[in-house]
């Protein structure tokens, strides 16, 4: 496994590797599964406080841990292995490779990401799909647009959705609701960055038109602009920028929040809200990308545009009782569409039958 998301904090796509490959290493072991991780960072505190870090192998003494690494050591140190690169790139000299590429969101969304990171994925990843055996995506949608940009050209691309069980083995951090001042306040939960397409500024903009003062708005996650962060303070205390938060105390957030608000413009997949159905919130989001999807009936569904309705929808919410237990009902058996396990079986059968 390509183990360069190691040595970053977890992201979604981060999330995948890291439950594909528990998964790939529990059923494998340790003498036919190996993580390969830069050995500038293999004993940084990311790397170690990983749970994939027992099956962790140090390589390429003296090439960092960025692409150099990524596109030079790594075909090197898999000579006579297969690949599996879980975070939208891999090393584009490796042919016998398994490569995930979750988006497109690159090219939808240009202004959410900085001019290196952009011209790292329009040089490479056509490149890298063109090279790799086998290419995977998360979703329908993403198969869609991942073609639409030519990104992945004809070839042929298999969808393996994600699961979301992860979330049934954490421990909940009831404490921490207490250290932000959210224990006894009814409250809306956003996680969202600064992103254009992650839509925060709507999630802003129709909690204001919600009158209920007594409720709040919880946004969790990294990456907000200083205006926004100017913006959230302009409403003395009713909205709470909580930043990066543990797994344990995003478990606390989704249980015990009045509704979980997802405004995105579009998703590859869109693993918040199925943790967040999974964990009984109720869950509000957009159609954008894969959302409907994933989402299925587990979620109440607003115009990504529209704040006026997106502050109904909340109101709703706050005033009526029967309609959020069915649609917690709803959105926990929607979340049993999707499973770890299942995910891991279908890379290994896609494997397989390639080297058959």
């Amino acid at each position: 496994m390509n183990g360069r998301f190691l040595c970053r904090p977890q992201s979604g796509v981060d999330r995948t590797a890291t439950e594909l490959g528990l998964k790939l290493a529990a059923e494998l072991g340790p003498s036919t599964f190996r993580v390969l991780v830069p050995a500038a960072k293999a004993n940084s505190k990311l790397v170690v406080d990983h749970p994939l870090y027992k099956f962790s192998r140090p390589a390429g003494r003296f090439l960092g841990s960025g692409y150099i690494w990524e596109q030079i050591a790594l075909p090197l140190a898999t000579r006579g292995s297969w690949l599996l690169s879980c975070c939208n790139m891999g090393p584009v000299a490796k042919k016998n490779q398994l490569v995930i590429i979750h988006d497109a969101q690159v090219r939808e969304f240009p202004k959410s990401y900085s001019w290196s990171f952009r011209t790292a994925y329009r040089l490479l990843q056509p490149l890298l799909a063109r090279r790799a055996k086998i290419l995977v995506t998360v979703s329908t949608h993403s198969k869609r647009m991942l073609r639409k940009y030519r990104i992945v050209g004809a070839s042929d691309v298999s969808v393996v959705p994600n699961g979301c069980d992860h979330i049934d083995e954490l421990t909940p951090d009831m404490d921490y609701l207490s250290k932000v001042g959210l224990k006894d306040r009814k409250y809306f939960l956003c996680l969202a960055g600064a992103g254009e397409h992650k839509n925060l500024n709507l999630a802003i903009e129709a909690f204001s038109k919600v009158k209920d003062y007594s409720v709040s708005l919880a946004i969790a996650g990294g990456g907000l602009s200083r205006s926004q962060l100017n913006h959230c303070a302009s409403f003395k205390g009713r909205i709470k920028v909580l930043g990066r938060v543990t797994d344990e105390e995003l478990v606390a957030l989704y249980e015990k929040c009045t509704c979980f608000v997802f405004p995105s413009k579009t998703e590859g997949f869109g693993l918040p809200p199925l943790e967040a159905m999974r964990r009984g919130a109720i869950v509000v989001c957009s159609r954008g990308g894969a959302l409907p999807e994933t989402c299925g009936a587990g979620a109440i569904y607003v115009d990504s545009l529209d704040p006026e309705k997106w502050a109904d929808t909340l109101m709703l919410l706050l005033e009526d009782a029967s309609i959020r237990d069915a649609q917690t009902t709803l959105g926990f058996k929607n979340s049993e569409r999707f499973k770890w396990d299942e995910s891991a079986r279908k890379i290994c059968n896609l494997v397989e039958e390639r080297i058959k």
